[in-house]
């Protein structure tokens, strides 16, 4: 079983270069990084997770430029989004920033998808939330017809485009890996039908083995091979006996997590500095496998941070989070007020089918990371929440 991890590139965290950098020099096999272009202010969807919707999500790089910087930095570590959110995005688009990727990177991508929890920042793309997975895998097929065809067309019924050239191809044949998140059987039948892998999250109320075999038995009842189907497990437990399970049940990756925090700015510390965190965390493949002892008193993070980034400040603990992390993630306090200025974008065209996505509306949103040249500008903070507007034709 490989190992990896997922980690959120934000602009206050470790620079993402210097972080795979690191990663491939512990060893690590994968660096996923999420998606999320900006955050609606209204916040009408609540967090899948529960309580107050992390920092993190407003402040992401976009995935596939910071993956360009990760992969620059490395030479073998596997570059993967963790998830694409494709409701969101354009079909040419989206299959030219990964093509380019994975062919600049010589082949180390893994594409990560999934249909999104937020209702308003997909409908503010133009998605309807009740259609997204159908908007998702008409994109995946004509991105396909796009990576493997000289002159690529698509007819669906909400994707449509006569023949194009669009090149480069990737440099994986036929495309990168498309690995799916989510854990319900509407989720296990697209992956057999236009995925190449499973990405689901642990702790979700069933239990993995059992729907790994439910995942083989669909494939095989659609005269799919299961072995062309792979399963990584995203935001494993960096736990000895959880991982020994995932291997056991014939899980091929577990993704861990990485705090968003900044590097410690003394330096790079040495593994042994794990003792200041309680914990001894001894990593060592065996088998194509990996075993990792942790110590009684340490918490998820602190193995993650410890075994992968020994660069990390620690902190006192805090009650709030569900990790029992033992590092305290700044929270800014955001002004209560916000400059209400607007500016006015393009119309967006009337759709000429109830199933095609929604246009642009109305909505306030916080959106980062803010321009270094906007930063230094003493009105900087007025560009901090963006009016993002447009016109509903």
């Amino acid at each position: 079983m490989r190992v990896g991890v997922f980690y959120f590139p934000t602009d206050y965290g470790i620079n993402i270069a210097e972080l795979a950098q690191a990663l491939e020099e512990r060893g690590f096999e994968s660096l996923f990084v999420p998606e999320h272009t900006h955050i609606p202010t209204s916040r009408k969807s609540p967090f899948p997770s529960g309580g107050e919707l992390p920092k993190r999500y407003a402040h992401t790089h976009d995935p596939f430029v910071a993956l360009s910087f990760a992969a620059a930095a490395t030479r073998k570590l596997l570059l993967g989004t963790g998830i694409c959110l494709i409701p969101e995005r354009d079909p040419i688009v989206t299959a030219k920033c990964v093509a380019s990727l994975d062919q600049l990177s010589g082949g180390r991508f893994v594409f990560g998808i999934g249909g999104g929890w937020n209702v308003e920042e997909m409908e503010n793309h133009g998605a309807r939330y009740n259609t997204r997975f159908k908007l998702m895998r008409e994109r995946i097929l004509a991105m396909k017809a796009l990576w493997t065809e000289e002159e690529a067309e698509f007819h669906g019924e909400m994707v449509d485009f006569d023949k194009v050239w669009s090149w480069p191809k990737p440099a994986q044949k036929p495309h990168p890996p498309i690995i799916l998140g989510g854990e319900t059987d509407y989720t296990l039948q697209r992956v057999v039908e236009y995925c190449d892998g499973w990405f689901p999250r642990p702790g979700r109320g069933y239990e993995i083995k059992q729907q790994l075999d439910r995942l083989h038995h669909m494939a095989e009842e659609k005269g799919r091979d299961p072995k062309t189907l792979s399963t990584s497990v995203f935001r494993a437990p960096p736990d000895r006996a959880a991982l020994k399970e995932y291997e056991a049940a014939g899980i091929d990756r577990a993704v861990l997590e990485i705090p968003d925090e900044r590097r410690d700015p003394a330096g790079a510390r040495p593994l042994h500095a794990a003792a200041r965190l309680r914990s001894v965390i001894i990593a060592s493949r065996r088998n194509a496998g990996v075993a990792i002892s942790v110590g009684r008193q340490s918490s998820a993070r602190d193995c993650v941070a410890a075994l992968a980034m020994t660069s990390f400040s620690p902190t006192s603990k805090r009650g709030d989070d569900r990790c029992g992390s033992a590092f305290s993630t700044t929270t800014r306090a955001l002004p209560s007020t916000w400059p209400t200025g607007r500016r006015s974008g393009a119309a967006a065209s009337r759709s000429r089918s109830s199933a095609t996505p929604l246009p642009i509306r109305t909505l306030r949103s916080e959106h980062w990371p803010i321009p270094r040249s906007l930063q230094r500008c003493a009105s900087a903070p007025r560009f901090r929440r963006a009016s993002l507007i447009a016109c509903q034709s």
